[in-house]
Parts: structure tokens; C-alpha cells; sequence
């Protein structure tokens, strides 16, 4: 993700303010061109069509070269695709000649300002790339604002030229919803596509740490108790061994998250009888999911030497994943895909689903979605974004990935369903039972994560209370009754609702909303 913001149209709503402008005319002085152009050359017509990303070419490993092998037939078949379109509407691209059309794809590039997603910074400056990344929390942000141009105009023949086939094969129930909702002028449309197949969240575990502490391997059903076994019995941080890989830092509730959903619990709601998100994570669920995920950073206990420790976990992202890549690390949180058999010895390395709470399973869906950049007003650029959008997870790219992964010894972690589809039903049989069942569990019980008004922000405020009942814990002031202990919890979450309320969603009570008014009121006299 790393788009953004203004002076295209944006289907209704007016979002120009001085400081985008300001952003804007930062961004045009450092931007190094302008995305997606067409080109006349002594050899025909040449289409520039810019991405958010592309594949690193300089990498060897299957799964980069299957996506590298997908570009490639994608630009062997985009010209045919387009002078389709040109012959089904001769008016549509005017009178350019596509008899001797090509394509060049480039990456995006924008500069950083801290505290500013690039993407962002881009749409100021009308320079995004012609196919945007969209996460499930900026969706709202970017559909709101009108920087996506819908899927499904009927005069465009894109999402509403699929058959329902099609659209069921590419779009995953829990998705949909994501996807297809009203814009700025309340009509719904269709404002995203999945690049691929959804992705689940599950529990990577070092197989070799788990015999050496005497741990059997974990099952579907393993619980929250069972998860809080493993990491006690682990943890041996006098060897450099920790049990969880977590992080610091402002979207650390990203991976608390799961166990807030598995507690019964959730972030955001969507109200349908006053037709607005609300902030619901001030509830006793969301309090025990608190205190549980304390527990594991923070819970006192002394190692074999008699030293004391705080909690099982190590919070430092490079730390983990060097300790991980040393098999020091017993668990870690991941999305599973292709790309993470490439990163990964599945000899010692096992999954699991995440642990079941004390009401359901906690795990999430997600996917890399694209969407098309309003911005993008020439008709061929946008229907080559399009075309490229729909190839990426069509069914020639499915088999091309499949090919190329198989080649690379990565065919036994591949959904069974998928193989058999195209011909390699006898790997599809040795899929060890926790790869193959991982992504269904994960699937099936995972929920989007939030993707409501101004979402980009929730990990942030929800990291909050993390933060300061880690330093209640720490510093002995967490309570050790339980029921008290809950209560500090719930009103640390009390809090940051409050916040959510009234600076994500723009819901402010009358009192606090009476004395914001009259403050500024005084400011004008």
C-alpha cells in the first residue's frame, strides 16, 4: 500500500483543503513522472501502465519466479485484450492505432514524509499509480474520499463482464463486503478485486523447539490454555529462546486482535438502525482478550538459574526474525501463501491454526486487493489497469503460480483443490494434514479485520491500552485479583473507545461536543 490524493474527480465529493494542496505541491516537486502514459514510437504504440509493485527480478526463489512468469504473460496478452475492447467500441480510444501495441510495466516510486503514507501523498499530487493497493482499512478512507474509480460501470464491461462464476471463484463471501459498498454519493459499486486467493492467519511453530520441551505438535483444537502451556514451557530466554514473536510500536494490537475476536469480542461494528461504525471494544471480552495477552508479556516467573523473568514473549520484529531464522523463537503469527513457503524449511517448521478462546477461534481473512485509481482518465491506460487487475487472479495465473511452484518443490503445500485442477492430483495426496487443513480452519473461522470509517487508524488507538497495561503490569500496579484486575483492563479500553468515538468516527457526547463549541467560540471573539 503505498498510494494517494486530489485533483481528479471524485465522484461527488469535494476533499481539496489547503494542506493536501500543500502535500500536493511537495509531491510534485520530487515525483519523477507522472503514472500511466501512452507513447508513439517508430514501432507502434507503447503503453505505459505503472503499479504499485512489481516482482523483484533479481530474486530466484518459486514463488518471485512465478510472478515474474505471470508479468510476462500478461504483457504478451494485454495487447490482444485491449484491441478487443477497441473493436467492440472503435470510438472508445479515439483514433490510436493498437495494430502494433506494447506494454511496459513500472513500478511505482513516491517520497516519504514520516508519518505520511507515500500512496497518500501521490493522490495530492495526481500522480498515483494507475493500479492502487487497497488494505481492508484504508478501503473505507479511499472509497469515501473517491480516489477509486468503480469496477462495475456498466459502460467499462470490467467486474460486470464476469460471469457469476467468475465473480464467486475471485471473491470470497467475507470479502465481499469489503469490496462492494456505497461510495461518496451512496450508490454501491464494486471497488476492489482480490489480486489472489484470500489469505488466513495461523500460528507458525518450530518443530524442533517443541520436542526439546517435550510440547506435542498442536492440534485444530488446541486452546488458549494450551497456547499459554507452550509459551511457559518454551520460554528460556537465559539461552536466547523465547516462545512469541510480537512487536512494539504503534500497530502492535494488530496481533492482539485475534484473541480479542476468540474472547467474543470485536473492534468495530456497523450500527444499522443509525447507519454508522461504532468503536465496541469496551466489553468485558475485550478486557479478559486484554489481560490474557498481558499475561503472555508481561506474567513474572523465575527460569531454571532462579533469575526473574517478565512474560514469554520477545517484542522486537527484527529481533524475532532473527531468532526465528536461529531457531530461537517457538511461535510466531502469520498470513499463509505462496510466498511464505518460499522464506521457510517445512521440515522443521509446522502450522497450526490459531488457539480457540474462550468463545470461538480468533483468526482473520484478509487479501491484497487492487483497485483503479480514479486519477486514471485515459480510457486505454485505465482498461489496461483493468486487464491487469482481472489477469492477476484469473485462471491462466493460477496455473502459471501452480507450474512454477510445483518446478520449485513447494507443490505439497498447495491447497489440494488447486492441484488437482490442474493435474497434479498425486501431490495433492501427500499434503501433510496441518498445511492442507491450515488455510481451510483459517478461512472458515477468520473474520476481515476492520475495514470501517477511518480504520487505517484503529490499530493505533487500540495499542493504547495495550501499552498502558503493559506498564501497569510492569510496574506492579495491575491488580492481582482477578475481578479488579479485569475492571483496570476494561476501563483502559473505556478510554481508548472514547477516543475511537470521537477521533476516528467523529462521535462526540453532547457535553464534550457543547464545550468544544464554546471554546471555540471564545477563539473568534
Amino acid at each position: 500500500m503505498e498510494k494517494c490524493f486530489a485533483v481528479f474527480p471524485h465522484h461527488g465529493k469535494d476533499v481539496s483543503t489547503a494542506w493536501k494542496t500543500a502535500l500536493a505541491a511537495a509531491f510534485l516537486a520530487a515525483a519523477p513522472a507522472f503514472a500511466g502514459w501512452v507513447e508513439q514510437t517508430p514501432d507502434g504504440t507503447v503503453l505505459n501502465l505503472t503499479l504499485f509493485n512489481l516482482p523483484d527480478s533479481s530474486r530466484t526463489d518459486p514463488s518471485t519466479r512465478a510472478e515474474l512468469a505471470v508479468q510476462r504473460d500478461f504483457l504478451a496478452a494485454a495487447p490482444g485484450l485491449l484491441r478487443a475492447r477497441q473493436a467492440a467500441d472503435p470510438a472508445r480510444y479515439g483514433d490510436i492505432d493498437l495494430s502494433a501495441l506494447s506494454l511496459r510495466l513500472h513500478r511505482f516510486s513516491g517520497i516519504q514524509v514520516e508519518g505520511v503514507e507515500s500512496t497518500l501523498l501521490a493522490i495530492a499530487g495526481n500522480v498515483a499509480p494507475d493500479v492502487l493497493y487497497v488494505n481492508f482499512r484504508q478501503s473505507d478512507t479511499y472509497i469515501s474520499q473517491g480516489f477509486l474509480h468503480p469496477m462495475d460501470l456498466a459502460e467499462d464491461g470490467y467486474f460486470s463482464a464476469l460471469s457469476p462464476e467468475e465473480v464467486a471463484r475471485r471473491i470470497h463471501p467475507k470479502i465481499e463486503p469489503v469490496i462492494r459498498r456505497p461510495g461518496p454519493d451512496g450508490q454501491t459499486h464494486v471497488w476492489a478485486m482480490p489480486g489472489g486467493p484470500p489469505l488466513g492467519r495461523v500460528v507458525l511453530y518450530r518443530r524442533d523447539l517443541f520436542d526439546a520441551a517435550g510440547i506435542p505438535p498442536p492440534t485444530p483444537d488446541w486452546t488458549w490454555a494450551d497456547f499459554y502451556g507452550a509459551c511457559r514451557k518454551l520460554a528460556d530466554p537465559a539461552n536466547g529462546v523465547y516462545a512469541l514473536g510480537l512487536s512494539r510500536g504503534k500497530d502492535e494490537s494488530f496481533l492482539w486482535l485475534p484473541f480479542l475476536w476468540g474472547a467474543g469480542g470485536d473492534a468495530l461494528a456497523f450500527d444499522e438502525s443509525e447507519h454508522r461504525w461504532r468503536a465496541v471494544f469496551d466489553s468485558p471480552a475485550a478486557a479478559e482478550a486484554l489481560d490474557f495477552y498481558i499475561r503472555l508479556t508481561t506474567e513474572p516467573w523465575t527460569d531454571a538459574s532462579g533469575r526473574p523473568r517478565r512474560g514469554y514473549a520477545i517484542k522486537d520484529t527484527a529481533q524475532s526474525n532473527l531468532k526465528w531464522r536461529r531457531g530461537q523463537l517457538g511461535m510466531m503469527f502469520s498470513y499463509i501463501d505462496e510466498k511464505l513457503f518460499a522464506n521457510l524449511n517445512p521440515d522443521i517448521t509446522g502450522m497450526a491454526p490459531l488457539p480457540i478462546g474462550p468463545a470461538t477461534r480468533g483468526t482473520e481473512i484478509n487479501s491484497r486487493m487492487m483497485g483503479l485509481f480514479a486519477g486514471t482518465t485515459n480510457p486505454l491506460v485505465r482498461d489496461a489497469a483493468w486487464e491487469y487487475i482481472r489477469f492477476q487472479n484469473s485462471p491462466e495465473a493460477a496455473a502459471v503460480r501452480v507450474k512454477h511452484l510445483v518446478e520449485g518443490g513447494f507443490g505439497r503445500f498447495l491447497p489440494p483443490d488447486l492441484l488437482r485442477a490442474h493435474g497434479y492430483g498425486s501431490i495433492a495426496a501427500t499434503i501433510p494434514a496441518e498445511w492442507r487443513d491450515g488455510l481451510a480452519i483459517a478461512l472458515a473461522d477468520g473474520r476481515p479485520e476492520p475495514y470501517g470509517r477511518n480504520a487505517n487508524v484503529i490499530y493505533d488507538i487500540l495499542t493504547t491500552p495495550i501499552r498502558r497495561a503493559e506498564e501497569l503490569a510492569l510496574s506492579g500496579k495491575l491488580s492481582a485479583d482477578p475481578a479488579q484486575r479485569r475492571a483496570q483492563l476494561l476501563e483502559l479500553l473505556v478510554d481508548a473507545r472514547k477516543k475511537a468515538d470521537a477521533d476516528m468516527l467523529g462521535i462526540v457526547p453532547p457535553r464534550e461536543l457543547a464545550k468544544r463549541r464554546a471554546a471555540a467560540a471564545a477563539l473568534l471573539l
